[in-house]
């Protein structure tokens, strides 16, 4: 069974758990235990990193320059290309903090995440990296902040719609069978 990439990567960084956002208002749930700069910042930046490379590691070429990159720099401009400073201004804005700290983290997740599915992944086998991210999906939405507009920098739309963040069982139903029908290409 795979692991899930979000908990992992949260992990990794020693944080503490992230919230999920909450279909009704495309946000995280609040909570006064975790709701200190550091921490609104990663609740932000994780799940916007992780589905940009949802996004990107759909093809072999892309996933190859993944694998390739050699810093988290190197791996955000493959992540975010042309969009790499809006996203990180979006970010920014979500937590109330410089551009350049939200960039700096960004790099650090994604580091983190391609660290983390590296170590998943027995090979650097491009279609291994792809089918263990395309599992990850629906993992990685339900943590979305949908005010960060990752869906509309990352050109697709259904990133930040609210049904893809919902959990249950009838959800659960419905992704099993989005699974079945989906290509990862």
């Amino acid at each position: 069974m795979a692991i899930n990439l979000m908990e992992s990567v949260q992990e990794c960084m020693g944080i503490e758990v992230l919230q999920k956002v909450d279909p009704n208002t495309k946000e995280p749930v609040p909570n006064g235990d975790l709701a200190g700069p550091t921490h609104t910042l990663l609740q932000a930046t994780i799940p916007a990193v992780l589905a940009a490379m949802y996004e990107k590691s759909r093809t072999a070429d892309t996933t190859e320059q993944l694998l390739g990159a050699s810093s988290g720099a190197a791996c955000l401009q493959i992540l975010f290309g042309d969009n790499m400073g809006a996203s990180a201004e979006e970010i920014a804005a979500y937590n109330n903090t410089y551009t350049t700290k939200a960039r700096l983290t960004m790099e650090q997740v994604a580091e983190v995440a391609l660290h983390v599915i590296l170590t998943e992944c027995s090979s650097n086998n491009p279609q291994e990296v792809i089918d263990f991210v395309a599992l990850q999906r629906k993992n990685i939405l339900q943590y979305l902040p949908a005010s960060l507009r990752m869906g509309h920098l990352l050109g697709d739309n259904t990133l930040d719609d609210a049904t893809r963040k919902m959990d249950g069982p009838v959800s659960g139903l419905a992704y099993s069978v989005e699974r079945l029908f989906s290509d990862s290409k």
